[in-house]
């Protein structure tokens, strides 16, 4: 018997009692003793696919080939193994080479390489496909755009954030050039304190000098880099203007082709006092004007020409009033002239009595000053019952009122002077007013998403979250008018704060949210809600502020904090803490 058959034999055994090692020294010691190479090679090719060396065993199974190159297990094995190093096409193709020399009969063999065949097709596709999502990952479609339609999504884009235009040009090269390019997408310029003289030479530039949105935000008097290089900036192409904080004196020097026109509706102020204005410029063939949309009038304008100031102000949409003085007639008058006002914010204003009140001539004041588009007030040391008299806001969402030394009236909570069931926010802060009117007014508060009670006195916060934390007892009959109302009241309320307040206790709270948070099974008030035409649904509680509550009990807050995603419980400050060690 040849010596090499002895090895070989013992490496066959060794092999099929799984002791790949020995066998590997088996089948390498038969092969230097020059025995037949092709089973050596072929089953010590199988011994290294079974220890993961793909490289010898892909070595020993082209071997096995080039000696026997028409029998087909080398190919088979040669096609396994290109399958585990993912070489998909090589490993196919020793399939086919290997179905071509196996005899018909061999059903199993046959049978293992369909497979085979069928995993590397799978794993074909996948490829495919994921080669498919590379590219069109990497592909740089928008550089196929025409530059025109570019600019125009660049601009769409700045529409809503004129600042996003550095950042857009950060993105790539052919982004930066495309913006560089196109100076539409520079003709919003914002001065603020930070680097204005250089981004004012640069957009200048860039808008090659069209400018149509201009904002100075801060009063450049002591710079005179920056009034010289915005009095050489052309205005032909200014479209809005915002002045915050500007002297009325130092206008002439910003912008001086147009200071007459900004200056003429705003002559009512001193020249030394600063003016919060925003408004757009127009121009016609003989002139150019300013109408003012956005204006602040100062603590100072007590001295002002209201006559004059109520009879030019006619465009605004937002108007900020602070301490008018004896001047309660004209602003009712400013106010009836700008229909079109969307937010008020009036500070320091106490009118005196209606009765009292003269109109200038030729001014005829209704008894009730209607403001169709005002959907934010905001009252500020100021008397809400005499202000909200004379006031009609059928579009009001958005109510803040603060700092009120006068308890609230009754007629305040009859919603007669805005429809409470659109209202969406309600902030009441250091004023006074008896609790049980004001529940009445809630029961209609069904889209209301956010209220701030705080600070407004003892026996006030506590009942109405109590009111707040019961559900709404339905009648038997199951009218119309119970079908359209949800079981839980202001059950849109997402953010609540009751701070500084010292009878708030924990027990209300906790009862409060747990009557918001949704439930798997249905009740029957639930159904009835889903039934009526205008319900809306109950919602989660979102925000809990609590601070300045020392009644609520600190057991409660895990609680709390589980059910409800933020969660404010300070209890007093460090400053107040302190005081009281």
């Amino acid at each position: 018997m040849d010596p090499w058959k002895d090895k070989f034999d013992q490496g066959v055994k060794c092999f099929r009692l799984r002791r790949y090692e020995e066998a590997l020294e088996h089948f390498s010691a038969a092969l230097d003793t020059g025995g037949d190479g092709y089973p050596i090679r072929d089953s010590r090719a199988a011994v290294y696919q079974k220890l993961g060396k793909v490289k010898e065993a892909l070595q020993d199974s082209k071997a096995a080939i080039d000696l026997q190159p028409r029998r087909w297990q080398g190919y088979s094995r040669s096609a396994q193994l290109f399958f585990q190093l993912r070489k998909l096409p090589a490993s196919m193709r020793m399939v086919d080479l290997a179905l071509e020399r196996m005899s018909p009969d061999k059903n199993t063999q046959r049978a293992a390489m369909a497979e085979l065949r069928s995993k590397i097709q799978s794993a074909l596709d996948e490829d495919a496909l994921q080669a498919s999502r590379l590219i069109s990952q990497q592909a740089y479609h928008f550089g196929n755009l025409p530059m025109e339609i570019a600019h125009t999504i660049f601009a769409v884009l700045l529409d809503d954030d004129h600042a996003y235009v550095v950042r857009l040009a950060q993105v790539c090269k052919q982004w930066r050039a495309t913006i560089l390019g196109a100076p539409a997408c520079w003709r919003t310029l914002v001065l603020s304190e930070r680097s204005p003289k250089r981004k004012l030479n640069l957009w200048k530039e860039r808008s090659r000098d069209h400018i149509q949105h201009l904002h100075i935000l801060v009063d450049f008097a002591n710079d005179s880099d920056i009034p010289e290089g915005l009095s050489s900036l052309s205005t032909s192409s200014l479209i809005t203007l915002r002045l915050r904080g500007i002297r009325l004196s130092h206008i002439p020097r910003y912008l001086p082709s147009i200071a007459s026109a900004i200056v003429q509706p705003l002559r009512a102020w001193d020249g030394a006092s600063p003016v919060d204005v925003a408004g757009v410029v127009v121009r016609n063939e003989h002139e150019i004007s300013f109408h003012c949309t956005d204006l602040s009038l100062p603590k100072s304008t007590t001295l002002c020409d209201w006559i004059h100031l109520v009879g030019t102000l006619e465009d605004l949409n937002t108007l900020t009033v602070d301490s008018p003085g004896d001047n309660w007639i004209h602003l009712l008058w400013l106010l009836h002239k700008n229909p079109r006002l969307t937010a008020l914010d009036i500070q320091r204003v106490h009118p005196r009595a209606i009765e009292t009140e003269v109109a200038p001539d030729n001014r005829h004041i209704p008894s009730t000053v209607v403001l169709p588009k005002l959907h934010s007030l905001c009252l500020n040391r100021a008397n809400p019952n005499r202000i909200l008299s004379r006031l009609q806001l059928t579009a009001l969402k958005e109510l803040q009122i603060a700092t009120c030394q006068i308890v609230f009236e009754a007629p305040f909570f009859q919603s007669n002077y805005f429809p409470i069931s659109q209202l969406t926010s309600l902030s009441l802060s250091a004023v006074v007013f008896l609790p049980q009117p004001f529940m009445n007014l809630l029961e209609s508060a069904v889209m209301l998403e956010t209220l701030h009670l705080i600070a407004v006195g003892e026996r006030t916060a506590g009942p109405i979250l109590e009111f707040l934390a019961q559900p709404r007892t339905l009648p038997d009959d199951h009218s119309s008018d119970s079908l359209s109302l949800p079981h839980v009241r202001c059950p849109s309320i997402r953010h609540l704060d009751c701070s500084q307040n010292p009878d708030v206790t924990g027990g209300p709270l906790v009862r409060l949210v747990k009557l918001r948070i949704p439930t798997t099974e249905k009740s029957v008030e639930d159904v009835l809600t889903i039934q009526g035409d205008q319900a809306p649904s109950v919602v989660p509680l979102q925000s809990l502020r609590i601070d300045g509550c020392p009644q609520v009990d600190h057991g409660v807050l895990p609680w709390l904090r589980q059910a409800v995603p933020v969660v404010s419980c300070v209890y007093m400050t460090k400053k107040a803490a302190g005081w009281k060690r």
